[in-house]
């Protein structure tokens, strides 16, 4: 059999960086692509140094882990141990569900390719074969995230929102809506529907006070000229109420903690829910998917 080092540099570093890129939408991670594609060719250079020097020293547990860490500290830079063993698990779960397929369908298609050297497998497969089986990986993880996202009780998908508008801010619990996929129809920016009494502290009560005015047009000219730019009207079908409008209010930004951890958004907007959301008072607003992902390809910054 007749091995190419650049082919198989080529297919590693393709293989690495689907599986990179995979880690990061599923952690919700910004990464750069040229750190992805850095993180990618060390791991790849990794790979050729196991099959061309076959050394202990490289195939060993301990030597493979600090590969795994020096892979995401590159693509991800985290910030604390807790958010780097995070990445580890997916990075591990991505890596052996794309290395899975990839090696069910090489078997499938042309098992007298497969050769192993030093712990590494070695082929002259195609190219292709390697995508085919990032691809399909990747819908089975993003099948079986969304399958454990389904399954996620009411507590688990509570969350604390703070919000800030100029030296004030507010924290409230709000829970995540799946349905929920709100958003202005003009900027289409996400919008988050919090009770209007708990917004007091961040609302002008110029606003908290007039709103059915506002929605009818009675008052809105008369507004201060920074608060009108951050003013506008969303229109809903949902809670209890078809063909619906609310006031949409833009704050400075928001923090979500998830699990620990503040993410920041400065693009949404808090559209003012005049009644209550629920009775019990365990939340107090409802935040959509595309909130709390960010729209995924935003993640990953060009």
């Amino acid at each position: 059999m007749t091995l190419y080092i650049d082919v198989i540099l080529l297919e590693n570093i393709i293989m690495n960086y689907i599986i990179i890129l995979t880690t990061a939408m599923v952690c919700k991670i910004e990464a750069k692509q040229i750190r992805i594609i850095l993180s990618s060719l060390l791991g790849a250079v990794y790979a050729i140094m196991l099959y061309i020097l076959q050394l202990k020293i490289y195939t060993n547990q301990i030597s493979k882990m600090l590969l795994s860490v020096a892979m995401l500290y590159i693509a991800f830079q985290p910030k604390t141990l807790k958010i780097l063993l995070k990445q580890l698990v997916i990075f591990y779960l991505t890596s052996f569900c794309f290395g899975g397929t990839a090696y069910y369908l090489l078997y499938e298609i042309s098992p007298n390719l497969i050769k192993t050297t030093n712990g590494v497998l070695i082929g002259t497969y195609p190219i292709k074969i390697a995508i085919l089986g990032g691809i399909l990986g990747f819908f089975i993880l993003n099948i079986s995230f969304k399958v454990i996202k389904n399954k996620l009780s009411k507590k688990d998908m509570l969350y604390e929102v703070q919000i800030f508008y100029k030296n004030n801010q507010a924290k409230i619990k709000v829970i995540l809506d799946t349905g929920n996929l709100l958003t202005d129809p003009i900027t289409n920016t996400p919008v988050l529907i919090i009770e209007a009494q708990k917004l007091e502290a961040i609302i002008p009560q110029d606003i908290l006070k007039n709103i059915d005015k506002i929605l009818n047009n009675q008052v809105f000219s008369n507004l201060d000229e920074e608060v009108k730019r951050r003013c506008s009207i969303i229109p809903f079908s949902s809670l209890g109420k078809n063909n619906g409008m609310m006031i949409g209010f833009r704050p400075d930004y928001i923090k979500i903690n998830t699990q620990g951890e503040e993410e920041i958004r400065e693009k949404v907007i808090i559209g003012i829910y005049q009644n209550k959301i629920t009775k019990n008072g365990v939340y107090s607003g409802l935040m959509g998917l595309n909130l709390l992902n960010n729209e995924f390809e935003s993640k990953v910054m060009q």
